[in-house]
């Protein structure tokens, strides 16, 4: 439909975001009673034949129906807030070219376009004609701008209107296919799965689902390991569903599974920010927080919709305050590295330098293992799993303390993750060669982490001001897989804040050159590192040398003895 100004005007964002918030609602619990319908398994004992195989038959199909049914509820209450943010844009520009035609005088049309009235000299006198004149081009001018900018918050609203109708149509097609029979036997469904003890549907006698206890977050990751091995698919769906946020909190699980539920998580956090938004009823404060939420979820789903396919989100906290975004598979892959930033890295506004320097790695890699290694892969973690400090408190090791925990139990998640996700040849996940690259700070959290077994067989350590310990053998790795890089330049790499400095020979590190030079193994120039932010630069023997490492060919980093 063609949209005009008065239209505009009076359309009302909220109630699309609320229309959004309610298909979204519905979604999630036809989600949750879909994945219940096939959960119970009939008791063959007490019911077999040609009945008892229909009632199967059909409670799949009422599954696959609900699924289904779930997934385009779900996407058309996304498409409601895309319309309800691009119709909230629209009125903003409106009101801009409103007040801009009326600061001069003039008025908006219906359709967007702005009049000019001629403008006549008061007389005939050269400088009374010039100055009407000159009156008239600035008001042409001013016309112009505000008509433009109205006529394009049309055009987007009319695009919102159109995107909203195709929304609504689609869920009215879910209502009607939700016809009376189908209705009841949801209904029947939800009543029979809800009650105690073995429930009786159609004569069948069922074992309702049930869960058991969801591992508390912080649990042990092989504990959680075995609690998803035990479970069966159904069950596990469920959990998904039904369990969004706690799921994707936990070390231990697949990380496939995690992404499954963290980005659901993500979906949710962004509707919800927005629809919060959108209503207006939050107070000042509130609304601070939730616009600061909505640009780290926001963050987040950019660099997820980046490269889709080898991105995986297996880290997001309830606020969007921690995350992790992988690149590649962390179930399946040979080799896998976790990069762990340092100072004043946030989400909003640094997701995008933490996955590119991870981004970087894995390009590096991959190109290593094409050469050395063409069956093996790789992948890389953007880890910003703990609160990184500030100028104020850096000086302190409060933080890395934190972080190091949750550090711990990641690395140790992706360790025993592996057993329970089929490789592509069927068998059980390899065994994983696992390294973690502290950079700056983060160097002292990596290095409090690994003062307990991790599983890590390698670290990278690199501008580091300290990691909390006097020699490399404090650390739970393998003799001699301790790497310590150090670029010119990088005073705080000789701060030796926290014990003593990795690069020292007292530390007794591997040292990791980052100077530059030809690579010795290609013949290619290698850039050198300068300063504290370059060590991930494509090109530079820093990258080249960690990537090394982290595919399993440490022998082949560069020799600081051969210069």
């Amino acid at each position: 439909m063609t949209v005009v100004v008065s239209q505009l005007s009076g359309w009302h964002a909220e109630e699309l975001s609320a229309a959004g918030t309610a298909l979204r609602a519905a979604s999630r619990e036809l989600g949750v009673l879909a994945a219940r319908v096939a959960a119970p398994e009939l008791n063959r004992a007490s019911w077999t034949g040609v009945a008892a195989d229909a009632a199967a038959q059909h409670a799949a199909e009422a599954r696959r129906r609900f699924d289904a049914m779930a997934s385009v509820l779900d996407l058309s209450g996304l498409q409601l807030y895309a319309a309800a943010r691009m119709l909230q844009i629209s009125r903003l520009q409106l009101k801009v070219a409103v007040a801009r035609a009326a600061g001069a005088g003039l008025a908006v049309a219906e359709d967007g376009t702005v009049d000019v009235p001629l403008m006549p000299a008061e007389d005939s006198a050269v400088g009374a004609v010039a100055a009407a004149a000159a009156r008239q081009a600035a008001l042409v001018q001013c016309a112009d701008s505000a008509s433009a900018v109205a006529r394009a918050a049309l055009a987007a609203a009319e695009r919102a209107d159109a995107a909203a109708a195709q929304a609504l149509d689609s869920a009215g097609v879910v209502g009607a296919g939700l016809g009376a029979s189908t209705q009841a036997w949801l209904a029947l469904w939800a009543a029979e799965l809800t009650g105690p003890g073995l429930q009786v549907l159609m004569g069948a006698r069922l074992v309702p689902w049930k869960l058991g206890s969801l591992p508390a977050r912080g649990t042990d990751p092989a504990v959680v390991a075995s609690w998803w091995a035990g479970l069966s698919p159904a069950d596990r769906d469920i959990a998904i569903r039904a369990h969004t946020h706690h799921v994707g909190a936990l070390d231990g699980l697949p990380g496939e599974v995690r992404h499954r539920a963290n980005l659901l998580a993500l979906q949710a956090g962004i509707a919800d920010a927005q629809a919060a938004l959108t209503s207006r009823r939050a107070p000042l404060i509130e609304a601070v927080e939730l616009v600061s939420r909505l640009k780290r979820f926001e963050a987040v789903a950019c660099e997820l919709a980046a490269d889709p396919v080898r991105r995986r989100l297996l880290v997001l906290d309830d606020d969007g305050r921690l995350a992790a975004i992988a690149i590649g598979d962390v179930d399946t892959a040979d080799h896998v590295a976790v990069v762990v930033p340092g100072l004043e890295q946030d989400v909003a506004e640094d997701m995008d330098a933490v996955v590119h320097n991870a981004d970087r790695l894995a390009g590096t890699a991959d190109a290593w293992l094409q050469r050395l290694a063409p069956k093996e892969t790789f992948a890389a973690v953007a880890w910003l799993g703990y609160d990184t400090p500030s100028f104020a408190t850096v000086a302190s090791s409060r933080e890395a303390v934190v972080g190091a925990a949750a550090l711990r139990s990641t690395l140790r998640g992706l360790d025993v993750a592996r057993a329970a996700v089929p490789a592509p040849r069927g068998a059980p996940g390899g065994e994983l060669h696992l390294t973690v690259v502290g950079h700056s700070y983060g160097s002292l959290a990596t290095g409090i982490a690994l003062r307990e077994p991790t599983g890590a067989d390698d670290a990278v350590l690199i501008g580091s001001p300290g990691v909390d310990a006097q020699t490399a053998a404090d650390l739970a790795v393998p003799v001699g897989h301790v790497y310590v890089g150090e670029a010119a330049g990088d005073t705080v790499a000789d701060l030796a804040w926290f014990g003593r400095d990795p690069s020292s020979s007292g530390f007794a590190a591997a040292p990791l050159p980052v100077d530059g030079g030809v690579d010795p193994e290609t013949g290619e120039p290698m850039r050198a590192s300068r300063g504290h932010s370059e060590y991930f630069e494509t090109g530079s023997e820093s990258v080249r040398n960690i990537a090394l490492v982290a595919v399993g060919e440490s022998h082949r980093i560069t020799s600081v003895s051969a210069r």
